[in-house]
């Protein structure tokens, strides 16, 4: 009787020292942790029985060991109801232990889930009535199945049962956000518990937060997690990876989908069970999985499902997907979206020219009010894309060609409107025509139609210009003592003429006094018209002769003659 009275003064007497300090209880326990972590199983359990009256932490364990069947240990109900009854209240309420207790009892023991054992059909334990009294209550065990087997319990419990007992004390629906409660879940990570280190959250996958929300688990510790095989912290992951532009930096949708996968598949399995917990964490992988393109559809299943105006998350793997693929014509497209945005237009417009439908598609919408509409137009016609892509159905690619550079026509050089309506009247007809009526014909424009001779080689010099289209002419003229010409013969044909000053990058160059220009036209019939100064036009009817005539001087100038 001595003995059992000093027994119970002792306890008395440590209890205090306990009272509102949860981490000198963690101290107390950390022992009994090491063995268990280090494999000294039994000698765990024996240190925790003697702690277990005044220490929630290893009342927690010693709980778990006999209601789970853990360590090697037998489900014996009467040993978990000594050491779940401990937990009730006691020594302070505020501490974890205790909301460990409410939680266990409310999601585990009064939804009937716990299972039968030998000849153990029931078991008592503590709690509140309905008018705030202590009572003990009986609880018929009809469950199908052992708690170890639940998933909430194997994601709970993943890792060491060392840290596992150390977490277990960490409510889910009200955690401890303090340095105390950071400090536990820190202890728990070091002996082993795998969801410690994921870390409580509570997110809302269908926005584009992927922060945690509860202790401070961060980026590293969710991705261990996830690499251990904790389902939570897998879905976690995922939705970090499917996020573009994230705050860690990363970015993986292949890889979000094969931890989806898995996930699915593994929480899929609980559908054979009694336990229900999986439940939710199925419905957010399934609806992470959702935003993503499956990678076994056909290219052009995938360019056809694509959607810019879809959640960021998929329309962004949806073209980093495409963006990996070689076997159709749009995946370009998402190659180069993937450049850098000041990139894009010129890769845009070299696609356009190899004759990539797409994207010559997205050309004719997005140029057209620009001066190369009539462009893409011509290569939609010359690659002979689908009609889909027809602004107007009732007329041709070339047709709606000719009509865009006529009305850009004000917009553009001269001379870029020349080899614009040139290259398209080498596959259009009606272009061609135009072109005639305009610049002439080829033979029109050929060479062999202009003979030049000058009175003084040394003092003027006549240089045709490299163009694709058209007779350009420059006169490099150094000015004599004496007056010198320039005769051009003409061969019959369409006749356009103009000697204007010659520009090159926006600058003229030097010219000449217009009084020291003045020009002489002779036709086949005879008849003839003299023209001063620069700036010199004709067209119609094709003389035979035209001479320019330079009056003497010492000034160095240049020319340009268009025929």
């Amino acid at each position: 009787m001595k003995k059992l009275l000093l027994t119970i003064l002792a306890i008395l007497c440590i209890a205090p020292a306990f009272a509102g300090d949860s981490n000198a209880e963690l101290e107390e326990y950390l022992p009994v942790a090491r063995k268990l972590y280090d494999g000294k199983t039994i000698e765990a359990l024996q240190m925790a029985e003697e702690l277990s009256p005044r220490n929630h932490f290893a009342s927690i364990l010693l709980y778990l060991v006999y209601s789970r069947g853990y360590c090697g240990q037998k489900i014996d109900y009467t040993k978990t109801a000594k050491y779940f009854n401990r937990l009730f209240g006691g020594y302070n309420d505020s501490f974890p232990g205790k909301r460990f207790h409410d939680e266990e009892f409310r999601t585990v023991w009064r939804k009937i889930l716990v299972p039968p054992v030998g000849n153990q059909r029931s078991i008592t334990l503590k709690t509140w009535n309905h008018n705030g009294r202590v009572v003990n209550q009986k609880i018929n065990l009809k469950g199908k199945q052992p708690l170890k087997n639940c998933y909430f319990e194997k994601t709970r419990i993943m890792g060491n049962i060392a840290g596992a007992s150390i977490w277990a004390a960490m409510s889910r629906s009200n955690p401890d956000r303090s340095t105390s409660g950071e400090y536990l879940r820190k202890t728990a990570v070091k002996y082993g518990s795998i969801d410690a280190l994921y870390g409580i959250t509570f997110s809302n996958f269908t926005n584009y937060s992927t922060d945690p929300i509860g202790l401070g688990s961060n980026y590293n510790d969710i991705r261990e997690a996830a690499e251990a095989g904790h389902i939570p912290a897998k879905i976690m992951m995922a939705a970090i990876l499917i996020t573009p532009k994230n705050k860690y930096n990363v970015y993986d949708p292949d890889k979000a989908y094969k931890m989806l996968k898995s996930s699915i598949k593994e929480l899929e399995a609980y559908k054979k069970t009694p336990c229900k917990h999986y439940q939710q964490d199925l419905a957010n992988a399934r609806f992470l999985l959702s935003l993503l393109p499956d990678p076994n559809q056909s290219t052009a299943k995938l360019a056809s499902m694509y959607n810019a105006g879809a959640d960021q998350r998929t329309a962004a793997a949806y073209r980093k997907l495409l963006a990996s693929r070689n076997d159709h014509p749009d995946a370009e497209i998402f190659k180069i979206f993937q450049l850098p945005l000041k990139d894009q237009e010129n890769a845009f417009k070299q696609a356009a020219e190899r004759g990539n439908p797409g994207i010559i598609g997205i050309m004719i919408r997005r140029s057209s009010n620009l001066p190369e509409h009539w462009k893409y137009l011509y290569l939609a016609g010359k690659y002979n894309i689908d009609a889909k892509y027809n602004p107007q159905k009732k007329q041709s690619f070339y047709a709606q060609s000719l009509i865009a550079l006529n009305n850009q026509r004000t917009m553009m050089s001269e001379d870029n409107f020349r080899k614009a309506l040139k290259l398209l009247g080498s596959v259009y007809p009606e272009a061609q025509k135009q072109y005639t009526r305009y610049f002439g014909s080829d033979a029109d424009n050929s060479s062999e139609r202009f003979r030049f001779e000058v009175s003084n080689s040394d003092a003027i010099k006549v240089t045709r210009e490299n163009v694709p289209a058209g007779n350009f002419y420059l006169l490099e003229i150094q000015q004599d003592t004496q007056q010198n010409y320039v005769d051009i013969f003409i061969k019959p044909g369409r006749f356009m003429f103009s000697i204007r000053p010659h520009y090159a990058n926006g600058k003229s160059f030097p010219m000449p006094n217009s009084s020291d220009i003045w020009t002489f036209i002779k036709y086949p019939d005879g008849n003839f018209s003299t023209h001063n100064g620069i700036g010199t036009t004709a067209s119609g009817k094709c003389p035979s002769r035209i001479r320019i005539n330079i009056e003497a001087g010492n000034k160095k100038s240049f020319l340009k003659i268009t025929l």
